[in-house]
């Protein structure tokens, strides 16, 4: 690998015989003390930067290690990082892989920022220290190491066995994760029970703006427990034909004193989303809580489209106690559209008595879902909003009978 320093993109496809992609060697003891004392080895493809590997039917890890301990003990600047320059990775059709990245690993892709995955049905979690052995990080890795912090798009499409996004465990086979980022590590490891010091610290999904996640059938929800609070820069969300899906949001083991928001250190997840698009998952029977809507207040477009099972878009809350107050209007400043297509069971968008202002909303569709009689018991204001369409055309919004509350702007 050495002999590729000038590398900037690798295509592989259909290498049969091909089991690991870089088998990466730790040096000895002699070695790490000649290069504490004199210099530091070449770099691994310091200028990397596109992976793709297509069609490996036996590879069964892009990277590996005898032990990454001594490997990351070398001592770099980021800048000395082997593979510091990679952006984007694409794996395809690739059938006996079982994860991607080892936590260990990922510690030196500080510049991903496009990860595809697709078709590798092999892959139970993107992130896993499995094969980590008796390694353990540090003290420093777990609380100073930040993964992945320029990913932009994460996109993960036909992975029939993927159990999480997020990924990892603990070496006895748990799915107990634990935090990296150095603001939310001491306090995540305080607030939940099932956060545990000493294993593997990461989050994939904490950076990304934009995530896709289709025919993923194994996965239960969408945004993990554990990646609570994390999200605050993800802007587009994408799910489709995921029929396993139960939830959007997993609460179990969370924190759920404000309305079932998984929380952590009192942020709400997704501030920053601006795009909802589910399609095809016919697990569903709701997409958010009312708190959760409540606090997306950059939402600009939500599109649901044959969800078969979905009953209502907003849940309303099941504790009395931490429910908001019945009168209380959620104001929705920036959401313009609002798609709602083939979803027979579908009884009204909430039916709890809070109403909704929603200033900037001009496109409503409404298609197809023959039990909703109410868009929201306790009323909806949107003065942008003139038509509300239909299978059957469209309809002002005094006649489509959805208790819209008809403005001055509507007749305009």
């Amino acid at each position: 690998m050495h002999s590729f320093h000038n590398l900037h993109k690798l295509k592989l496809e259909k290498y049969g015989g091909v089991e690991v992609v870089f088998e990466i060697e730790s040096p000895t003891t002699s070695e790490l003390v000649t290069t504490h004392h004199n210099q530091q080895p070449p770099i691994i493809l310091p200028n990397l930067q596109e992976l793709y590997v297509s069609d490996m039917d036996n590879m069964s890890h892009v990277w590996k290690c005898s032990n990454w301990n001594k490997f990351i003990t070398l001592p770099k600047q980021q800048s000395e990082s082997p593979f510091h320059n990679l952006t984007n990775i694409s794996i395809y059709n690739c059938k006996s892989i079982k994860y991607l990245f080892s936590p260990l690993m990922a510690k030196f892709l500080s510049n991903l920022k496009k990860v595809e995955i697709e078709l590798c049905y092999g892959i139970e979690e993107v992130v896993s220290n499995k094969d980590d052995k008796d390694e353990e990080m540090n003290t420093s890795t777990r609380t100073s190491t930040i993964l992945f912090p320029q990913l932009d798009s994460l996109i993960i499409r036909y992975m029939k066995n993927l159990k999480c996004i997020g990924g990892g465990g603990t070496k006895d086979g748990s799915n107990t994760i634990s935090f990296n980022n150095t603001t939310t590590a001491t306090a995540s490891l305080d607030q939940f029970e099932f956060l545990e010091a000493g294993v593997a610290s990461w989050s994939l999904c904490q950076y990304a703006r934009e995530i896709e996640i289709h025919k993923c059938d194994v996965l239960s929800s969408v945004i993990p427990c554990y990646a609570a609070g994390q999200m605050q820069k993800l802007q587009v969300l994408t799910v489709r034909s995921c029929d396993g899906i139960k939830e959007l949001f997993e609460k179990s083991g969370c924190d759920e004193g404000n309305g079932g928001i998984p929380r952590l250190n009192n942020v709400i997840m997704l501030p920053s989303l601006k795009i909802l698009h589910i399609a095809c998952c016919r697990g569903l029977e709701h997409i958010f809580t009312f708190s959760a809507l409540a606090s997306m207040r950059q939402l600009e477009e939500l599109t649901i489209k044959y969800c078969k099972a979905l009953k209502v878009i907003v849940k309303k809350e099941e504790d009395n106690a931490s429910s908001s107050s019945s009168k209380e209007v959620v104001v929705l400043p920036h959401l313009k559209s609002i798609v709602l297509l083939d979803l027979p069971e579908l009884e009204g968008f909430f039916l709890g008595m809070n109403g909704f202002l929603c200033p900037s909303l001009d496109t409503v569709g409404i298609i197809d879902c023959p039990k909703m009689l109410v868009f929201a018991p306790g009323g909806s204001t949107a003065p942008q909003l003139k038509y509300i369409h239909t299978g059957l055309g469209k309809h002002t919004l005094g006649e489509c009978g959805l208790n819209f509350h008809v403005t001055t702007a509507a007749h305009r």
